[in-house]
């Protein structure tokens, strides 16, 4: 009786939707950006034209989220967030599950990548708060493990340039991206920039005044991308995976530019360089 009762909303919905006058969302795009309060990759949607305030214009219908990964890595969906099941009178808290459709592993037409496909769960039907132009929210977040070259290997799919169904090693899924809410109409508009984590930031970089060579570094990176490494380069062939450079005994051949790379536990980085003199023709150089 249950699924008779649902069944019964949804083709009800869909009449309402042929008949409905007003405005609704007419655009789309899709959205992962990485959030270093969580450590996750969150699946957004961006309302690109329209606005939806009515219960027929907020509701949700078919749809395929997709997104590629580098071959190998771990992806799991852990937290959904929109829409909300029963959420017709905005006093809906349960969101509706985003759950893995279907997946294809390291597919000849996109070596060394992955593609997985989610899709939203229809029963019982789920509804948006109102939504405007321009709004942006979180459907799903997604752990991707491991991050490796600052996560440059996670994307969405791109509809038209990513492989067909019927592309090499394919095995005939369609990941193409799609999207409809309020009505059976293609809503879905092309994906939004995508938002990666950031590199590390050096805070402080200077030479002291003190004998020999000594060079001081202050870095910081979200929680989630510590340690940090650090890879310094100097004049007469020095290197150093240490922080600070201190050179004690040093010479003139010391005196010239050292440059560091800090690098993060994701493979963001950062490159500076600052000018050390062999002490004693020290003085504070700052930079």
């Amino acid at each position: 009786m249950k699924a008779n009762v649902t069944g019964f909303c949804i083709i009800l919905l869909v009449a309402l939707s042929k008949v409905s006058s007003f405005a609704q969302v007419e655009a789309v795009k899709y959205q992962i950006k990485y959030n270093e309060l969580t450590c996750l990759f969150d699946c957004c949607l961006i309302i690109h034209e329209g606005s939806a305030v009515s219960a027929i214009q907020r509701a949700q219908f078919s749809a395929q989220y997709s997104v590629i990964v580098p071959a190998g890595s771990a992806i799991e969906n852990v937290s959904n967030k929109n829409p909300i099941q029963g959420n017709i009178s905005y006093k809906g808290t349960k969101p509706t599950i985003w759950y893995l459709a279907s997946h294809v592993e390291n597919p000849e037409s996109l070596t060394g990548s992955d593609i997985y496909a989610f899709t939203p769960t229809l029963s019982p039907t789920s509804f948006y708060n109102n939504l405007n132009k321009g709004d942006t929210l979180v459907l799903f977040s997604l752990k991707i493990s491991p991050i490796v070259s600052c996560a440059s290997g996670v994307r969405l799919f791109e509809n038209g340039i990513d492989p067909a169904s019927n592309a090499p090693g394919m095995e005939g899924g369609d990941y193409s991206q799609g999207f409809t809410m309020g009505s059976t109409d293609q809503k879905y508009f092309g994906n939004g920039n995508a938002l990666y984590p950031k590199s590390p930031k050096i805070t402080t970089l200077y030479t002291s005044c003190n004998s020999g060579v000594e060079i001081f570094l202050d870095a910081t990176t979200s929680g989630c991308q510590a340690p940090l490494r650090y890879s310094w380069n100097g004049p007469d062939g020095f290197t150093s995976d240490i922080k600070d450079v201190l050179i004690s005994n040093s010479n003139p051949f010391n005196s010239g530019s050292y440059s560091v790379k800090v690098s993060d536990y994701y493979g963001c980085s950062v490159t500076r360089s600052v000018n050390a003199i062999s002490k004693p023709d020290g003085g504070l150089i700052r930079k």
